[in-house]
């Protein structure tokens, strides 16, 4: 007869048994970020770092378009203006709480056609994103308001802010 160790359940032990229960998880790992990258794409290095700049704390460096003066870095963080505005609860007749500068960006708002500040219909591409970032452009050759701060972007950096938002859901 064999012995069971103290401690143990007979039937669970014997050669394989951590082999098993290693598989196991790694096959539930494995299917969970599935589920995470087919919900939100694959984390990347690029995404990662477009995150940080999204948020402020990788600073970027902009300015107002025609001011000399570059933006100090807190208010160059795109997540002040592009974040939708917490929920605040109002007394009655009070002014709700505003609203964000712009609107809340994720993929689908930068991929599919969108009619933007009265102009027709368009979509961003990589090239036309950080085009708009540096020049205040949209692809359909539409301003953005001077309020939108003008970036000093290098192509490496836009990339990284233009995988991040790929990432975002509507």
């Amino acid at each position: 007869m064999r012995q069971v160790s103290p401690g143990t359940t007979p039937g669970r032990t014997g050669p394989g048994t951590g082999v098993r229960t290693v598989l196991a998880v790694l096959v539930l790992g494995a299917a969970l970020g599935a589920v995470a990258t087919a919900r939100h794409g694959p984390q990347t290095r690029d995404a990662q770092a477009g995150q940080r700049a999204f948020e402020g704390s990788t600073p970027l460096a902009a300015r107002i378009e025609g001011h000399e003066t570059a933006l100090p870095p807190t208010a160059t963080a795109c997540a002040n203006c592009h974040r939708p505005a917490p929920q605040v609860a109002t007394v009655a007749g009070s002014a709700p709480a505003a609203a964000a500068f712009g609107p809340r960006l994720h993929r689908a708002l930068l991929t599919e056609p969108v009619a933007r500040r009265g102009g027709p219909p368009s979509r961003y591409d990589p090239a036309s994103f950080c085009r708009l970032l540096r020049t205040g452009e949209d692809p359909a050759g539409v301003l953005l308001p001077r309020a939108m701060p003008r970036y000093e972007l290098d192509d490496a950096a836009c990339a990284q802010l233009w995988q991040h938002l790929l990432r975002v859901a509507p």
